[in-house]
C-alpha cells in the first residue's frame, strides 16, 4: 500500500521537474502541476458555460472570443474565428 504513494509521489515530483525546465509554456514554468488544470479548464470551458457561467461575449474588458484571437496571435496560430456567428442581433425596424 505505501508503494502506491511513493510511485504518486515520485510522478508528481517528475512531472513538476519537466515542468520547471521546459521552456514553451510560461503558465507551467511558473506553476508547476497546477498549472495543467488552467489547460484541463480551457478545454472542458465551452462545456461548463453552456449550462453555468456566462456566454462567450459577456465577459469584462474582453469577451471569450476577442482572448482567443488575441492568443492565437501571439502564438502565430491560426486567428480566424467568426466574432459574430455567436452575437444574437436585435431585429428591431425603425421606419
Amino acid at each position: 500500500m505505501i508503494w502506491i504513494a511513493v510511485l504518486a509521489v515520485t510522478i508528481l515530483v517528475g512531472v513538476a521537474i519537466y515542468d520547471v525546465t521546459q521552456r514553451q509554456r510560461a503558465i507551467l514554468r511558473t506553476f508547476p502541476i497546477v498549472g495543467h488544470f488552467r489547460h484541463w479548464l480551457e478545454a472542458v470551458g465551452p462545456e461548463l458555460r453552456q449550462y453555468i457561467v456566462t456566454d462567450n461575449d459577456e465577459e469584462r474588458p474582453f469577451s471569450r472570443d476577442q482572448r482567443r484571437w488575441i492568443y492565437a496571435s501571439a502564438k502565430r496560430e491560426n486567428n480566424y474565428f467568426g466574432f459574430g456567428s455567436d452575437t444574437k442581433w436585435s431585429c428591431s425596424q425603425t421606419t
